[in-house]
């Protein structure tokens, strides 16, 4: 199987959410798929609100089902979304 290069963006419940434990936890989510983060940025949402922006390398058999489904049970996480996916080549 090949490895797909996935973006995903994680919305927090709240402005007060620590997204240095979201961040954490969506390591260990990504463990379970045998992934690697490549990196975690913010982006400003809007009213105190900021969003985690992950970028990972996971192999393409576990799709992006399970793991935004896995994303979504880290604590202080209201929905994750798949924003990219690509063939990783090489």
């Amino acid at each position: 199987m090949a490895k797909a290069i996935i973006t995903m963006k994680l919305m927090p419940e709240s402005p007060e959410v620590d997204l240095i434990k979201v961040e954490e936890n969506s390591k260990k989510v990504l463990e379970q798929f045998e992934g690697k983060m490549q990196s975690a940025e913010r982006q400003p949402i809007g009213f105190g609100l900021v969003a985690l922006i992950l970028k990972f390398v996971v192999d393409e058999k576990h799709g992006t089902d399970a793991i935004e489904s896995e994303m979504c049970k880290i604590e202080g996480v209201e929905s994750a979304q798949t924003t990219m996916t690509s063939r990783a080549m090489g």
